[in-house]
């Protein structure tokens, strides 16, 4: 079940043909109505549990600005009103360029609707990453990332690793972006739920099941919560929806540190950036995956949410001389190999 977005605008015709295609875009994470009357938006507001409002900034006349309060952190949001304790605005403006208009942000309204949905959907994920926090030490969650635009360079064992071994001391879990990562299959565990599952329970506000801890899988004292089983649940959810939903799970099972294995995308290491307290880049040695890696730092340091007290760490994995083995031995079996002696070293220099 989707969230729901209203749209007002005095204009004939204009909020439902806005509407109406928004909908057809069947991405689009939002149900949205469209009003032209003043009347029928209350009565709507009254009666549904709207996430944000998408109002012609000419039409916040006085009837409409009564609704206004300016909140302590100075960000502009709607007076609780009927079902929308936590109603949203976004202005509708006739004005290019401008992202923002008195502290609100703001899209243009006169172009297609694939760019204004698009165009959307960044100033409410950029208004999410800006009001959600994850909080650091003093035994708030910290969130410890993984991201490397190589393959086969040990990230998710290293990450595995690094879970198994933090968890001996705090509650920790273990969180995978990287579709298609054949979890399943190293673990020879059948996963009876995923990503997938959680991000339906999340946007139906359904996150209270008897046990909590039913949604993950537990390995010797980690838990795990697999990606989707189809890249597309993942790829056609906006970052910060995902980011919301893991914040709130992690509140909800009091977990004190998140391993974040993000694969190679760069959109989920943008949306989390500000937030880790740590990122590990493992690598290989040869030319190609070097340069792939001094490409990806960089980036990162371009990145807005890159922050100097967190360097991002190129790492080596050895990789385990034993051979290959899979199942519920391997993460026991990597704690005694060459891998996991390197990953104790790593969180001894940490430490």
């Amino acid at each position: 079940m989707k969230q729901l977005m209203a749209i007002f605008d005095t204009d004939a015709g204009y909020a439902e043909n806005l509407a109406r295609n928004l909908m057809g875009d069947d991405a689009f994470p939002y149900h949205i109505s469209g009003f032209s009357r003043f009347e029928d938006l209350m009565a709507f507001l009254n009666t549904h549990e709207v996430s944000f409002l998408l109002a012609d900034r000419k039409d916040t006349g006085p009837e409409l600005r009564t609704l206004f309060e300016a909140r302590t952190d100075n960000t502009p949001g709607l007076i609780p009103y009927g079902a929308c304790p936590d109603l949203k605005l976004i202005y509708l403006t006739d004005l290019k360029g401008f992202s923002e208009i008195d502290q609100t942000p703001a899209v243009y309204k006169y172009q297609s609707a694939g760019k204004l949905a698009e165009e959307l959907l960044h100033r409410i994920n950029a208004r999410k990453k800006a009001s959600l926090s994850f909080p650091e030490d003093n035994g708030f969650l910290r969130i410890i990332g993984t991201a490397s635009p190589v393959g086969r360079c040990g990230k998710t064992s290293f990450s595995l690793l690094l879970g198994q071994l933090l968890s001996k001391n705090q509650r920790v879990l273990y969180a995978s972006l990287e579709p298609c990562s054949g979890l399943s299959a190293l673990l020879e565990e059948d996963f009876k739920k995923d990503l997938s599952d959680l991000l339906y329970a999340y946007q139906t506000g359904d996150l209270t099941a008897p046990d909590p801890e039913s949604w993950l899988a537990e390995f010797h004292g980690l838990y795990i919560l697999p990606p989707p089983a189809l890249p597309e649940d993942l790829y056609d959810t906006p970052p910060g929806l995902i980011r919301d939903l893991l914040a709130e799970l992690c509140r909800k099972l009091h977990f004190d540190l998140m391993i974040l294995d993000l694969g190679g995308c760069f959109s989920f290491l943008e949306a989390f950036l500000p937030s880790l307290s740590r990122l590990y880049i493992p690598s290989r040695t040869d030319p190609v995956s070097r340069e792939k890696t001094a490409s990806f730092l960089s980036w990162v340091k371009r990145s807005e949410g890159f922050r100097p007290t967190s360097e991002p760490e190129e790492i080596f994995l050895p990789l385990p001389s034993f051979p290959y083995l899979s199942g519920k031995k391997y993460l026991e079996q990597l704690l005694f190999s060459e891998t996991g002696e390197y990953v104790r070293t790593v969180l001894e220099r940490e430490s």
